[in-house]
C-alpha cells in the first residue's frame, strides 16, 4: 500500500462525469504524485532498463502494479492526464495514460499521446491503459493495420490496441481485410520482431474466433 499521506482521494460525487479542476488543485496532485514516486525509488530496476535500452531523463523504477495502485487513488481528469504527460518523467508518462477519461479520447488528444509514446513502453502501456478501450482509438488502429503505408512506432501501438480490445471484446467484429493484413505484417521481414510477434498472435485469435464460429 501507498503511505496514507501522499494519499489524493476521489472526488465525494458519485458521478462518473469528469469535472474540471482548478490549476491550483492539478498542482496540489502533481506534488502529491512527484512525493509519491520518490516514497518507492528502485534504482536497479531503472538502471536495468537503461541497459536494455529503455533510456528516460527521469526513471524511479516503479512497477505497472504499483502505478496502477496510485493511480486508482485519483478520479480520471484530463486537466491531471495532460499536466502529467507534459513531463519527462517515465511514470508520469504511463499515469498520464491511465488517468486520461477514455470516454473524452480525440483524433487531437491521440496525436498527443503518440508523440511522447517515444519507445516500446510507452506504446504498450498507451494501447493496454487507454486506446483498447477508446472506441475511436480502436477504428484509428483498424486503419492503421489496413494500411499499406504505416510509421513502424504507430503499426506497434495499433496492433497492441487491437490484441488487447480483441481479448475483452471477443465477440465484436473486425474488418474482414485485419486478417490480410496481419499476414502480410507476420511476412514482412523489415518489421521490428516485436511488430510482427503481436500481428502472429493477433491473427492466431482471429483464425481461432473464425474457426470456433463455423
Amino acid at each position: 500500500m501507498l503511505p496514507p499521506s501522499v494519499w489524493v482521494p476521489l472526488s465525494q460525487s458519485s458521478s462518473h462525469v469528469p469535472n474540471s479542476i482548478d490549476e491550483e488543485t492539478i498542482a496540489s496532485q502533481l506534488a502529491a504524485i512527484r512525493a509519491a514516486l520518490r516514497t518507492r525509488m528502485d534504482g536497479s530496476v531503472a538502471q536495468s532498463m537503461r541497459e536494455s535500452g529503455l533510456d528516460y531523463r527521469y526513471n524511479w523504477g516503479w512497477t505497472r502494479g504499483y502505478l496502477l495502485e496510485l493511480a486508482a487513488q485519483y478520479q480520471p481528469s484530463r486537466q491531471l492526464a495532460e499536466a502529467l504527460r507534459d513531463t519527462s518523467v517515465r511514470e508520469l508518462l504511463i499515469l498520464s495514460t491511465m488517468l486520461f477519461p477514455r470516454e473524452e479520447l480525440t483524433e487531437q488528444d491521440l496525436a498527443a499521446f503518440l508523440e511522447k509514446a517515444i519507445n516500446v513502453e510507452l506504446q504498450e502501456q498507451l494501447a493496454f491503459n487507454l486506446l483498447s478501450y477508446a472506441p475511436l482509438a480502436i477504428r484509428w488502429a483498424e486503419e492503421v493495420v489496413t494500411s499499406s503505408a504505416t510509421e513502424e512506432s504507430r503499426l506497434y501501438v495499433a496492433l497492441l490496441t487491437i490484441a488487447n480490445y480483441t481479448k475483452r471484446q471477443p465477440d465484436e467484429p473486425l474488418p474482414e481485410k485485419l486478417t490480410e493484413a496481419l499476414e502480410s505484417d507476420v511476412s514482412a521481414e523489415e518489421l521490428p520482431m516485436h511488430c510482427r510477434r503481436v500481428a502472429y498472435e493477433l491473427l492466431i485469435t482471429l483464425e481461432e474466433r473464425t474457426a470456433s464460429n463455423d
